[in-house]
């Protein structure tokens, strides 16, 4: 089964380079950055990089590991603990040896950075199911170098279907996600012409009303967000909770700091740079 790095596109420069220090970024961190010593325990860490970015690792296409914008990928160890929850259970990223990101402290408890543009050896970041606890995973891939290990770990077969039904929803649930916005898009367009309009016409009482019945927009609002106000039952009640569920965690608490991908922008930055 394919899956994780575009091989082809990967890069990851040898420790050293000026890009190594990352002190310079505590204006990004908050706090002091410290370079985590050789002699310093690393404990596994993991990142959150989204669905979008999830699903392109699932089919072996990621290419990097933060957001087009960022400035240094951030990584956290399993104490972290995450401020929104994961309806979707997309799981994790795990990256079995962190030594090889050039990772510092960032200065937050449980939280670490590491430059941009490294990702080190593929064979070593690897997944973790969305229904798997990551106290409980981080113990078990204690020690654990490369996929292959973490596969028979995490239960060889049954690993193997966790990634085909995970890709699987992660499919639907961006298809989704780019129809809402182009709802989205499509609403914004309209609220500024209604804005424009409005700020043309005398306004009286209930002449609103009248204007938005009569240029035609009450069937656009219904069309727009009927699933979701009007779930009754079968596909519509699924898909109305599912665009709730996706509008929370596209405005969920921390989202930057947790996987800097906040659009579906970066998807062609993940799979295209």
């Amino acid at each position: 089964m394919e899956w994780g790095f575009d091989k082809t596109a990967c890069t990851h420069p040898p420790p050293g380079g000026a890009t190594d220090d990352l002190s310079r970024f505590r204006y990004h961190t908050g706090a002091a950055l410290r370079r985590v010593d050789d002699d310093e325990f690393s404990p596994v860490l993991f990142r959150d990089i989204g669905a979008d970015g999830m699903e392109l690792f699932l089919t072996g296409k990621l290419r990097r590991l933060a957001g087009p914008y960022a400035p240094i990928t951030y990584i956290r160890s399993s104490e972290y603990s995450e401020p929104y929850t994961d309806f979707e259970q997309i799981g994790r990223l795990v990256i079995l040896q962190p030594r090889q990101l050039g990772i510092w402290h960032s200065g937050v408890d449980a939280i670490y950075v590491a430059p941009v543009d490294r990702i080190g050896d593929q064979d070593s970041i690897g997944w973790v199911p969305g229904d798997a606890p990551l106290a409980t995973a981080a113990q078990r891939l204690q020690g654990v170098a490369t996929r292959a290990e973490l596969r028979e770990v995490l239960g060889g077969g049954a690993f193997d279907d966790a990634i085909r039904e995970t890709r699987s929803r992660l499919t639907e649930i961006n298809c989704e996600c780019g129809r809402v916005e182009q709802l989205a898009g499509q609403a914004t367009h309209q609220i500024d012409s209604l804005v424009s309009r409005f700020h043309r016409i005398s306004l009286r009482p209930g002449s609103v009303l009248r204007h938005m019945r009569t240029g035609g927009h009450f069937s656009f609002w219904r069309r727009c967000f009927g699933a979701a106000a009007n779930s009754g039952n079968g596909a519509s009640a699924s898909a109305g909770k599912r665009s709730r569920i996706i509008c929370s965690r596209w405005r969920r608490p921390g989202a930057i700091l947790s996987s800097g991908l906040t659009s579906r922008s970066c998807r062609g930055s993940l799979s295209r740079s």
